[in-house]
């Protein structure tokens, strides 16, 4: 038997809010599949949930996990949580890309690593990741001038909601194509 467990809000039309919603065939690039796992949403966290909750919350099944899969967040920060799960529960993880196929049997898992073959949509996730983490370097910077100078926050937050309206329209048109 799998799980599926989701944190925190799932947004309208995403695919973990379609699977909270107890819906038995899902598309997955491209691909109808079978939602045979049971799915969890975990009220009361948010969706940034600290380790220590994660792991308090792990720890109580009646059964030990035998696996979990890290999907959310920046490698920074799945990757150490990762060897955390492993080390403080003896519970193997994986920390599956985009494509990666895992077949559960039992408490038994195998992972397929995907190959994404066109050379587009390699390109524009590679493109992403140069953005994601742009961004959170930028942040890191920013949280670091307000925390010398709180002064600053309100020009911060003004150009920051600049950004943002710049930013939503912009997707707003990119989802027209």
């Amino acid at each position: 038997e799998a799980n599926v467990l989701f944190i925190g809000y799932q947004a309208q039309g995403s695919l973990g809010r379609r699977l909270v919603e107890g819906a038995k065939k899902v598309k997955i690039l491209g691909e109808e599949i079978s939602v045979k796992a049971t799915i969890h949403n975990l009220e009361g966290f948010s969706a940034h949930a600290d380790q220590q909750q994660l792991l308090t919350w792990l720890s109580h099944f009646k059964t030990k996990v035998s696996n979990v899969f890290l999907v959310h967040g920046e490698p920074e920060a799945s990757e150490p949580f990762a060897e955390i799960i492993k080390e403080k529960l003896a519970v193997s993880t994986y920390i599956p890309s985009i494509g990666d196929a895992a077949t559960l049997t039992e408490r038994e898992w195998q992972v397929e690593e995907g190959h994404i073959v066109d050379p587009a949509v390699k390109g524009l996730q590679d493109y992403l990741e140069v953005l994601d983490k742009e961004y959170f370097e930028h942040r890191k910077k920013l949280e670091q001038m307000a925390g010398i100078d709180n002064r600053k926050i309100a020009d911060i937050m003004r150009n920051l909601e600049k950004v943002h309206t710049y930013m939503n329209k912009t997707l707003s048109d990119l989802n027209k194509i």
